[in-house]
């Protein structure tokens, strides 16, 4: 269990370099890639997005610090020479499970912003393109296990 919090926590914080954490937009044609994927944003609607992005990015840059200071303390002491226990690692990961809560709780107060910035009709796209995305994940999956070696 904790090798699995000590790996989820690594990623989290490396995906949360710069804005990562809140980058859903591309600024290409591509558009969104998060849920809201195929709602094609106006011009206005992509100034108003990157406004509450920004913000949002500010707003949580001391979390963002927090956690990557102690993901630090935690690397030091799993290549420190001498015993390390998950006594001394439990509560630097429960902190930053904390922290990533925040951070979830911004994600989320982000992207309801977001969506209130979004028409009927954009809401429905990217209800579409989510539920496309879904069916071309599941198929994605399906190949990957059918090719997957059989285990004796």
């Amino acid at each position: 269990m904790l090798m699995r919090n000590l790996l989820t926590v690594g990623a989290v914080v490396a995906s949360m370099a710069g804005t990562a954490w809140a980058q859903g937009w591309t600024g290409h044609a591509g558009g969104w890639h998060g849920p809201f994927a195929g709602a094609q944003f106006t011009a206005a609607q992509q100034t108003q997005v990157h406004a509450i992005m920004q913000a949002a990015h500010q707003q949580t840059a001391s979390v963002r610090a927090q956690i990557q200071g102690l993901q630090q303390q935690i690397d030091t002491l799993l290549v420190s020479s001498g015993t390390v226990t998950e006594a001394q690692l439990t509560p630097l990961v429960q902190q930053q499970e904390t922290l990533r809560q925040q951070l979830d709780a911004s994600r989320i107060s982000t992207e309801i912003a977001i969506r209130n910035l979004l028409t009927g009709a954009q809401l429905a796209s990217a209800a579409s393109t989510h539920a496309q995305l879904a069916a071309l994940h599941q198929q994605e999956h399906a190949v990957l296990q059918a090719a997957a070696p059989a285990t004796p």
